[in-house]
């Protein structure tokens, strides 16, 4: 009996020893680092799946378009009658007369020369001026531009919102009496200044340039580099 329970026993080692002889040790997973460029391999800073996140967007700054007409005064004009898109003093009756002026880059420029005196109490169609249409109503814009000023005052552009223009019912209303103002200056510079039209319908805006009462030296001459009128920025 004895020696059967041995053999028994000898025989269960045996199975035994050879089960864990059979087992096989299976490699360790390989960790790859990731490679550059890679989109597949999360960022450590990326947030986990499901979470949601703020995302910045900047807006797009669209470029603005110039809303008078002619008003960079580019290669167009001759010198011969009024810029394009502008309208002049009479010849003969204005206190101003408009002329070009060409630059070393070959572009032209306005000259405006004052030759008998200022013209702040003439109508505003027999100064220096532009006439804007299809403006909003109770809309800010904004008025720049650039200018040299050769005489020994100031000269002032003004905003005019002007109802039913070119008909007998024609209403002339002032928005700014100086919309900018140029000191005398022997360089360009540039100017700028903001007016908001009125609650009206139907309108134009007149921008038109005078010569204020401190200029007494004539001739007085001032040259316009460009104008320019865009809405303003809410």
């Amino acid at each position: 009996m004895c020696m059967r329970v041995a053999g028994s026993l000898f025989t269960l080692l045996l199975l035994l020893f050879a089960g864990a002889c059979s087992v096989k040790e299976e490699p360790a997973p390989s960790i790859q680092e990731p490679q550059a460029g890679d989109e597949s391999v999360s960022s450590p800073e990326a947030p986990p799946p499901g979470t949601m996140t703020t995302v910045s967007i900047e807006p797009v700054q669209l470029a603005r378009i110039n809303l008078i007409t002619g008003g960079d005064f580019a290669g167009h004009w001759t010198g011969e009658g009024d810029p394009h898109g502008f309208g002049g003093p009479d010849r003969g009756r204005g206190f101003s007369s408009i002329g070009v002026e060409r630059t070393r880059l070959d572009s032209f420029k306005v000259r405006q020369t004052w030759e008998k005196g200022v013209d702040g109490g003439e109508s505003i169609f027999n100064l220096f001026h532009t006439a804007v249409k299809q403006l909003k109503p109770e809309t800010r814009y904004r008025f720049s531009c650039s200018a040299k000023n050769l005489s020994n005052g100031s000269i002032r552009v003004t905003a005019w919102q002007v109802i039913d223009i070119g008909s007998p019912k024609q209403k002339v209303e002032r928005i700014s009496w100086e919309l900018v103002t140029i000191p005398p200056s022997e360089d360009f510079k540039e100017y700028s200044g903001e007016f908001t039209t009125l609650p009206r319908e139907g309108f134009t805006v007149v921008l038109s340039a005078s010569a204020r009462n401190d200029v007494t030296t004539f001739p007085a001459t001032v040259t316009w580099g460009y104008w320019r009128l865009i809405e303003a920025r809410p």
